[in-house]
């Protein structure tokens, strides 16, 4: 199995379209994506033999950032979007948490949707997602 690093947070504003394995968002605005620095592991992937990527650990969306994390490189990339539930992770008001939806696009582009994905400090646990690279 191969262990890629984990997203690192932009230093500065980035084009996270251009910049692989890098937290989309501008740090200098408060608007980015960060992995968790609580007890949940940071995000991360790994590669399999087998042609499997496999997430693991949480997102954090800080600020009002945009609904992109970050962007997989070429070769780890689904050949059509995919699409999974992911849960929230951070307290929020009982019955109020939903599932949201984590999607992966052909070039790319992982990113949260759903009605809690626009909120402020929400975190996500990535940890369910596993898909085939060009499958």
């Amino acid at each position: 199995m191969t262990i890629k690093q984990q997203p690192a947070a932009p230093a500065t504003a980035i084009d996270c379209f251009l910049a692989f394995d890098t937290f989309c968002g501008n740090p200098n605005s408060g608007f980015y994506w960060n992995h968790s620095t609580g007890t949940v592991s940071w995000l991360g992937y790994s590669v399999e033999p087998s042609g499997f990527v496999q997430f693991q650990g949480t997102a954090v969306r800080v600020g009002s950032a945009g609904n992109v994390v970050f962007h997989l490189p070429p070769g780890h990339r689904p050949s059509a979007t995919v699409a999974f539930s992911v849960p929230r992770t951070d307290t929020c008001v009982e019955g109020s948490c939903s599932q949201d939806a984590l999607w992966i696009d052909s070039f790319g582009t992982v990113f949260v949707v759903g009605t809690d994905s626009a909120t402020a400090g929400a975190s996500f646990d990535l940890s369910g997602v596993r898909f085939r690279i060009g499958g």
